[in-house]
């Protein structure tokens, strides 16, 4: 996430939004979304992308999808 923002890890925390504090764009969304599923091996669909607002809301979602698949 880091790479698409352009900030510093130590920017970002779990309740960072990513329209108003990380402020990326819907094809950094993409990009981001793409290597975390790559990374953790879950599928998140667009559904759940338009749905999360945070890097908990994501953060949340992988950990709970990556105990049942």
């Amino acid at each position: 996430m880091s790479e698409q923002s352009g900030l510093r890890l130590n920017c970002i925390s779990l309740s960072s939004s990513f329209a108003d504090d990380i402020r990326i764009d819907s094809l950094s969304m993409i990009e981001f979304i793409m290597d975390l599923e790559q990374e953790s091996g879950v599928n998140i669909s667009d559904d759940t992308v338009a749905e999360v607002r945070t890097v908990e809301d994501v953060t949340r979602y992988v950990g709970l999808r990556s105990r049942t698949e």
